[in-house]
């Protein structure tokens, strides 16, 4: 896992096609903007967990990457209140 430190207006580029940006940095949260291809898809981690019946349990404050199906085939988020 790459762990990278990152202020507002600075942004981390995936590949070629991914790139995720610090929009704004207050109060312990971060507001991200991520740039990807349309057919990439990109929700949140709670979301993710709940689609895919994983329990999110506790986290530690680096959490270890967890092994899930690949997004792609999440294509009936839109489902998910």
């Amino acid at each position: 896992m790459l762990v990278v430190g990152r202020k507002p207006g600075e942004y981390i580029q995936i590949g070629d096609y991914i790139s995720v940006q610090v929009v704004k940095s207050s109060q312990g949260q971060l507001r991200l903007a991520i740039s990807a291809p349309a057919d990439v898809h990109v929700i949140r981690g709670e979301l993710y967990e709940k689609f895919m019946g994983v329990d999110g349990g506790e986290q530690s404050d680096i959490a270890e990457p967890r092994h899930h199906a690949p997004l792609g085939t999440c294509h009936n988020l839109g489902a998910i209140s």
